[in-house]
């Protein structure tokens, strides 16, 4: 991924890491990992999501901010120029051309356990793993979520959120662990 250097990447395991994520392997910001934090910035907040669609009584969702927000300040990304963008984020400007124009400014990451620990934990992740899971969760007073859904419609809601639970669900989650403007660079890119 990078010259003249090789690492082995795990697949991320979110919850993990849930009550740190920037301290992870992935974000601790050493040489091999996807750099680190950004810089912090004083009072910043986390993104107000706005419903998709308007007039079905859907309220916006309010996300943690990190402990960062600002350009990324350590790792192999430090120093990088994003040159897209933004595009139709929330109280950002949209940049030149509809956020397709030239606009190089720092890569900025915003890193934080807020959002994680509430939408990557272990019982977030878990609930419903299967029955005997299930039964046993139960049993010893635990919260469980996603996995071991009955239908593929089911588990989509679970992973996704639900409509109407004023949930981002794990997947989410996980894009908005590392903060808001790379995460729509990342959902428009990736998906």
């Amino acid at each position: 991924m990078f010259p003249g250097k090789e690492a082995n990447i795990e697949p991320r395991e979110w919850s993990k890491y849930a009550n740190a994520p920037q301290n992870s392997p992935i974000f601790n910001g050493d040489d091999y990992s996807m750099s680190g934090n950004g810089e912090f910035v004083p009072g910043h907040i986390g993104p107000l999501l706005l419903p998709a669609f308007e007039g079905l009584g859907l309220i916006p969702i309010q996300l943690d901010a990190g402990l960062g927000g600002g350009c990324v300040t350590s790792g192999p990304f430090k120093n990088y120029t994003v040159n897209l963008g933004p595009v139709n984020l929330q109280d950002v400007p949209v940049g030149p051309d509809g956020g397709l124009g030239w606009n190089p400014r720092c890569m900025k990451r915003d890193v934080g356990p807020g959002v994680a620990m509430k939408y990557n934990n272990w019982t977030a992740v878990l609930r419903k793993f299967s029955k005997q899971l299930q039964q046993y969760m139960i049993a010893n007073k635990l919260h469980i979520d996603v996995l071991g859904q009955t239908t593929l419609d089911d588990f989509q809601f679970e992973l996704q959120g639900r409509p109407g639970s004023n949930s981002i669900g794990p997947h989410g989650g996980g894009h908005y662990t590392i903060g808001y403007v790379l995460v729509l660079w990342l959902i428009r890119f990736y998906h």
